[in-house]
This record gives C-alpha cells, structure tokens and sequence, in this order.
C-alpha cells in the first residue's frame, strides 16, 4: 500500500508529493467491505505488521500501524489522525490522514523502528454510472523522510508505488468475494439496477477505523 512510497524521493526544497488515479469495472458497493476494514489491510498490504487503534484527549481515536519493509528501508511505525467522510449524494468517500505532532510522547517509537511522518495521505473513492468507481490516492511527505533512501527505491516509489497499492486493492477484493456493503448499495444506481445487485447479504468482517496506508 502505500507503504511503498515511504521511499519517495530524493531530498528536495519542497515536500514531497505523488498521485494516481484510475477506474474500475466495480461497482463501490463490492469495494468497500476490505477498504473499510481494518481487519483486512494485511490482506492487500503484505508489509503491515500490526495495526492498533489509540484513544488520546487531544487527539481523539489515532491509527498506528508498523510495517516490516523490505532492506534498506527496515521496520517503520507511523501514528495518523484521520477522518473518513461520505457523501451519497455526490457518489463519494474521502479517507485522509496526516502524522500527529510529537507523536513519541504519545506513543513510544517500536524498539528498532523508524518513525514515518507523512504531511497528508488522502483516497477518493468515487461512484460512477455502469457499475464503475473511480479511485483516486495522494501522498505528501517532507522531504527529509527521503534521507539516505537509494534512488532505485526512489524511482519506484515516484512511479509505481501508489498504482500498485490500488493493484493490491482490487486484487484482494476479487480474491475475497465479500458481500456488497448494503450502505453503498444505492450510489449511482437506478431502481432496477438497485433489484438487480441486491442478493442476500452474508455477515462480512466488519470494523472501521482509519487504517492510514489503506487510506493511502
């Protein structure tokens, strides 16, 4: 997921910052049972080792995630504050999430991890007519998390990273064949498109706090 574009970039003047965007032949409604479970991010990112929601008085509900990644990148953690947004009458989904200030007080580095601190990851997920969505995933981080990472790992994560973190998705989405979530069942569909997607409903793997590299 986007855990890949954790390598991003050479050290710049400004921030660093990529995006991708393509549709599918898949209606929302089959997209969001793995998306909106955090219970299932392993299952389209390999590289995430643990995922834990975390209450603060300042903050409110926090996401921290640890990913074992491939060397020289090693073990990363990151802690997000994120906020989820729906709006049924536009046939969209925002997920965004961006690294909490001094997060170490908050919570502790893991032991022999490098703490990720990303400026704003963001999904849109949009509702099209004929059972297609539009997926849409940005990142933004400061330059200085691109320190000391080679510029093999650099070009890929400028080039590749965020297309294969959607790969991923939908690969997963397809290997799992979970139900349709009966919330997104009416977006962008007529009345006899509704009837017809309509089947009986198997109780899916629910859950729903923001996962960050699952929101991007």
């Amino acid at each position: 997921m986007m855990l890949a574009v954790i390598g991003t970039v050479l050290a710049a003047p400004a921030p660093i910052s990529v995006s991708y965007s393509t549709v599918v032949d898949m209606h929302i409604s089959e997209i969001m049972p793995v998306f909106l479970s955090d219970e299932l991010n392993h299952e389209w990112s390999p590289s995430l080792a643990s995922h834990s929601q975390i209450f603060t008085r300042e903050h409110g509900m926090l996401a921290h995630q640890l990913y074992k990644l491939p060397w020289p990148l090693g073990t990363r953690d990151v802690l997000l504050s994120c906020e989820r947004k729906t709006s049924p009458r536009d046939g969209v989904l925002t997920s965004e999430c961006r690294s909490v200030d001094n997060a170490g007080s908050i919570v502790p580095i893991s032991n022999g991890a490098t703490r990720m601190e990303l400026s704003h990851t963001a999904w849109r997920i949009e509702a099209l007519s004929d059972e297609r969505t539009r997926l849409s995933l940005s990142l933004e981080m400061p330059e200085t998390v691109a320190a000391g990472v080679p510029k093999n790992v650099v070009r890929y994560c400028q080039t590749r990273s965020l297309k294969d973190s959607v790969s991923n998705l939908i690969d997963a989405i397809k290997r799992l064949d979970l139900p349709a979530h009966e919330s997104f069942l009416r977006w962008r569909r007529s009345s006899v498109a509704l009837k017809a997607a309509r089947r009986p409903q198997r109780s899916s793997r629910g859950a729903s706090a923001s996962t960050l590299f699952a929101y991007a």
